[in-house]
């Protein structure tokens, strides 16, 4: 169920992006609930994700393993004040306005990562590369991704030619694999085109 949340007004503009009324960024970031707590699990030291993501996200970094290429996750679930911290913070760095920020990160209520679904991945023998597009797409891990994700159930969320007003994140990868959460991104996958080679996951 999307958060109908009156969260940074100047923001939000109903109707935008995608059809139907959905409350949406003028970036195109959607609005969602938060994960409920007795629906995550730790995958790791402060880094939580739903239950139904763990097994498949485990044999993922497994079989990355097996293949001889660095990856970790970086970032898992993060609450709406977590991520409110963390975008007024960040704008604050950049000396930008928080419209213009949300180019970058997603305002609170608006994160994929607040539905315990999404991760963020990083390299850990090239750290400098982690959270830099024009690096991290470069890199090992991400054309491992690019190849294998797809088969544990993830997809990119905000590739190169998504059609939103979002910054590219090659770090930045969503579970569909199974019916909730499929039910969950419904709003954020019709009319998805290829991104970076990577199909739309059926």
């Amino acid at each position: 169920m999307l958060l109908m949340l009156p969260i940074l007004p100047a923001l939000v503009e109903p109707g935008l992006n995608p059809p139907r009324g959905v409350r949406a960024t003028p970036r195109g970031h959607l609005a969602y609930a938060e994960a409920p707590q007795q629906a995550l699990v730790a995958l790791d030291s402060g880094i939580q994700v739903r239950k139904n993501v763990l097994e498949q996200l485990i044999r993922l970094l497994q079989a990355a393993e097996r293949d001889g290429v660095p990856l970790k996750v970086a970032a898992g679930f993060r609450s709406i004040e977590m991520q409110r911290a963390a975008f007024e913070s960040g704008a604050k760095k950049k000396g930008i306005s928080l419209r213009s920020y949300a180019w970058w990160t997603a305002p609170p209520g608006f994160s994929e990562h607040h539905t315990g679904l999404a991760v963020d991945f990083a390299d850990p023998k090239r750290p400098k590369t982690n959270f830099t597009p024009s690096s991290f797409s470069k890199t090992e891990a991400y054309a491992w991704l690019k190849s294998h994700a797809k088969g544990f159930g993830f997809e990119l969320s905000f590739g190169q030619n998504s059609g939103l007003r979002v910054a590219f994140e090659p770090w930045h990868w969503r579970f569909v694999g199974d019916d909730e959460s499929r039910a969950i991104f419904a709003m954020a996958r019709p009319g998805r085109v290829a991104q970076d080679g990577v199909p739309p996951a059926q």
